[in-house]
């Protein structure tokens, strides 16, 4: 299990810098975590 959160209300993930953070914005940083996890176990295995 893995705890994601946000840095609310600041540094707001791609493509929303510049812009208010919001709590709801938790699942890119959730979607960009797997895609980084998963391209390492991948490289690891030669997947």
């Amino acid at each position: 299990m893995t705890l994601v959160e946000t840095d609310s209300p600041f540094l707001s993930p791609m493509p929303f810098r510049g812009k208010r953070n919001e709590p709801a914005r938790t699942r890119l940083v959730a979607e960009q975590l797997t895609e980084v996890t998963t391209g390492n176990g991948e490289r690891l295995f030669n997947i």
